[in-house]
């Protein structure tokens, strides 16, 4: 006779959690368009060197140099600020929340209320070592942390769960 797992996990979202969050969520948009800007931005920069347009160049260069300095200041010092900021203005996250799932819906609920959303409504998921960020729309998701999972085999069968999902 098999047992099985759990179908749900528990917790409460801390401000780490949220913050590791927004990272993943804004990790492969970063990496292309900040990448690539900058990547085209010193390329040409280096390019147009050699053919004597120096001024261009350097300004080209100057620009490269900026936007990566500008990239990690806004994601190592502001969004961190701003989103511990956001995380203790959200009343809902000082509340423990509840995910329950099966085969068509997921559940969860709170002390302020509860949902259900069908597996169907949800657009695609990401996952980290962490988190699982379940997407309604490219910009909106829910947020699991792994630690909120009693087990592995519950983590497991979440996975499971989201392979009829677009992986981000």
């Amino acid at each position: 006779m098999t047992t099985e797992p759990m179908r749900s996990a528990q917790g409460s979202i801390t401000a780490e959690d949220y913050l590791h969050a927004q990272r993943l969520h804004g990790a492969r948009m970063r990496g292309w368009l900040y990448g690539g800007g900058i990547a085209a931005l010193l390329s040409g920069g280096v390019l147009l060197w050699p053919l004597g347009v120096t001024r261009e160049g350097v300004m080209l260069l100057c620009g490269a140099v900026g936007g990566l300095v500008a990239h990690s200041l806004t994601w190592h010092l502001y969004v961190p600020f701003k989103v511990r900021r956001l995380h203790r203005q959200t009343k809902a996250f000082t509340h423990s929340f509840v995910y329950e799932w099966d085969e068509g819906a997921v559940r969860a609920r709170s002390m302020q209320g509860q949902s259900t959303r069908a597996w169907t409504d949800y657009l695609k998921y990401r996952e980290d070592e962490r988190i699982f960020l379940l997407y309604h729309a490219d910009n909106m998701f829910e947020m699991l942390p792994k630690r909120w999972f009693a087990s592995a085999s519950q983590v497991d069968d979440l996975r499971r769960q989201l392979r009829s999902l677009r992986r981000a």
